[in-house]
C-alpha cells in the first residue's frame, strides 16, 4: 500500500530538502522507508500529518540525517531543513490517486546555512524588501532560526491574501479547495456563503492580530539579563536572617535582623578571600548594570512597535534590577565591604551605575508609550477600523503633554506610524487609498496642524 507514496516521497523530499545533487543522501533516505515504516503507516492510515527532517551534521555524526515525525520537531538551533504534508481530508490515503491531490506539502524550517539565507535571500516585491528592513536584520535571522519568519511568511503571504480572496468570492471557500459549491433545492450554498460572509471578516482579523503577535515576537529586542550571583557565605546568611524573621513585618524584620558578626562576618575579617570574592562580585553587578543602563535605541530605525517593546523591555529588566539591588543578599554584601573600609567597591555600585537616572528616563518615556495604541493599525483590515486607529493613536499623542518624552522623538515615532499604516493603506484597495488620502489632507489643510500642535504642547 505504501509503495505508492515512498516513490511521492522520494521524488519531492530530495528537491524540496535539497539533498537531490548527492546520490549517497539520496539513496540514504530510501532506505529510511523501511525503518520509519511504522510511522509511515500511521499517517496514511489515520494521522493528519507527517513531518520529514533533514539536518546537516546531525549529532552523533553517525546517526542518520532524516527523521520521520508524526509531531513537528523544533529546530533548537541545528542546521536543518524541514517539511510537512498534510492531508487534504482527513481520511486513510488512498495509494491507487495520485498523491498530490491528497496531500498539502508546507516547508518549515531553512537553516541549514543561516549566514547566507540572511545576505542572499531576495524578496518577492520591493513592499517586502521594505518591510523587512524596517523589521530589523537581527529580528529577522532570530525569527528565521526557530520557525517565527516562516510562519509569519506563511500568514503574511498565502493565508492572509487566502482568507480576503474567499471573502471576495474569488476563491472558492469549500472543504479542501477541490471542486465548486453546488446549490440544491433548499438553497444550502446561498445559506454558506451568507454565513461566510459574516465570519469571515473576524477570521481575517485574527489573522492580523496573530500576524502582528508574531512580528511582534520577532522584532523583541533583546535586553541583557541582570543576576546578581552571591557568594556561598552571604546564602548562608541570607537563609539565617530569613529564619530568624520569619513571620515578622518588613520593619520588624530588619530591626532584629542578626548583626554582621552574629552572621560570622566578624570585624576586621581575617578570611580575606572572602572579602576578596565579595568586592569582585559587586564590582562585576555594577559592570552588569552599567550595560543596561547605557543602552538606548536608534528612533531612526524600525518599525513603531520596536520602540515600544524596547522602552518596556527595558522598564521590566530595571525594575528587576533594582529589586536585587535592594535585596537581603546584595544589602549584606555592601554592608561587609562598607565596614571593611572597601569603599573604591561600593560607591561606583551604589552611586554610577546610572540607575536612577535611567528609571526616571525610561518612567517619562512610558507615560507616552504605555497602553499605546500600535496594535489597532497594525490589525486593522479596513476602512473603519484604520479611521478608527488613527483617531485612537492622534488621541493617545495628548499625553505629550505631561510626558517626558522628547518632541524630536516623538516625530520620529510618527514617521514609524506613517509607514506602518502606508503599508496597511497599500495591502486594501482603491477606495481606501482614496480615502485616507482626503483624510491627510484634511489633517494637514484642516484642523490635523492645529491638532498637532495642541498634542506636542505648542
Amino acid at each position: 500500500m505504501s509503495n505508492a507514496f515512498e516513490i511521492f516521497l522520494g521524488r519531492l523530499c530530495p528537491l524540496i530538502l535539497d539533498f537531490d545533487s548527492d546520490p549517497t543522501l539520496v539513496e540514504s533516505f530510501s532506505k529510511l522507508f523501511r525503518t520509519e515504516k511504522q510511522t509511515i503507516d500511521q499517517f496514511l492510515n489515520e494521522a493528519p500529518a507527517i513531518f520529514v527532517e533533514y539536518e546537516k551534521d546531525p549529532t552523533p555524526a553517525t546517526s542518520s540525517p532524516f527523521t520521520f515525525s508524526l509531531k513537528p520537531i523544533p529546530a533548537a538551533g541545528r542546521r536543518v531543513v524541514s517539511l510537512s504534508l498534510v492531508k487534504c481530508t482527513p481520511v486513510p490515503i488512498d495509494c491507487d490517486r495520485s498523491i498530490a491531490s491528497q496531500v498539502r506539502v508546507i516547508k518549515l524550517h531553512n537553516n541549514h546555512n543561516q549566514a547566507s539565507l540572511n545576505s542572499t535571500t531576495t524578496s518577492p516585491s520591493s513592499e517586502t524588501n521594505e518591510e523587512k528592513q524596517s523589521e530589523g536584520t537581527n529580528s529577522t535571522t532570530e525569527g528565521a532560526a526557530h520557525g517565527l519568519q516562516a510562519l509569519y511568511d506563511f500568514v503574511h503571504y498565502t493565508f492572509g491574501p487566502l482568507v480576503r480572496s474567499v471573502a471576495d468570492g474569488k476563491v472558492d471557500g469549500g472543504n479542501g479547495g477541490e471542486g465548486t459549491a453546488t446549490t440544491n433545492g433548499t438553497g444550502s450554498s446561498s445559506s454558506t456563503n451568507n454565513n461566510n460572509n459574516k465570519t469571515l471578516p473576524a477570521v481575517a482579523k485574527s489573522l492580523k492580530e496573530f500576524e502582528y503577535a508574531l512580528k511582534n515576537c520577532m522584532q523583541h529586542t533583546e535586553i541583557p539579563k541582570v543576576h546578581f550571583q552571591l557568594e556561598p557565605e552571604i546564602q548562608t546568611a541570607v537563609v539565617t536572617c530569613e529564619t530568624a524573621t520569619e513571620g515578622k513585618d518588613t520593619d520588624a524584620a530588619k530591626a532584629e535582623r542578626p548583626s554582621l558578626e552574629d552572621l560570622g562576618f566578624g570585624a576586621g575579617m581575617e578570611d580575606s578571600n572572602v572579602l576578596s570574592r565579595l568586592a569582585n562580585s559587586v564590582k562585576r553587578w555594577t559592570v552588569d548594570i552599567q550595560k543596561v543602563t547605557s543602552l538606548d535605541r536608534d528612533i531612526h530605525n524600525g518599525a513603531a512597535v520596536q520602540e515600544i517593546n524596547f522602552w518596556r523591555n527595558m522598564e521590566t529588566t530595571l525594575e528587576n534590577v533594582e529589586n536585587q539591588v535592594q535585596s537581603l543578599g546584595v544589602t549584606l554584601s555592601v554592608e561587609i565591604l562598607n565596614r571593611e573600609k572597601q569603599f573604591y567597591v561600593t560607591i561606583p555600585f551604589r552611586q554610577d551605575t546610572g540607575l536612577s537616572k535611567a528609571k526616571k528616563k525610561v518612567e517619562g518615556y512610558m507615560q507616552l508609550l504605555r497602553d499605546f495604541p500600535i496594535n489597532a493599525i497594525l490589525t486593522s483590515s479596513d476602512v473603519k477600523q484604520m479611521t478608527e486607529a488613527v483617531l485612537s493613536i492622534f488621541n493617545h499623542l495628548r499625553r505629550m503633554k505631561s510626558a517626558q518624552y522628547p518632541v524630536e522623538r516623538a516625530f520620529r515615532l510618527l514617521e514609524a506610524i506613517s509607514r506602518d499604516l502606508s503599508h496597511q493603506i497599500i495591502e486594501g484597495n482603491a477606495a481606501t487609498c482614496f480615502f485616507f488620502i482626503l483624510l491627510f489632507f484634511f489633517f494637514i489643510l484642516g484642523g490635523g496642524h492645529s491638532w498637532t500642535l495642541v498634542v506636542f504642547g505648542f
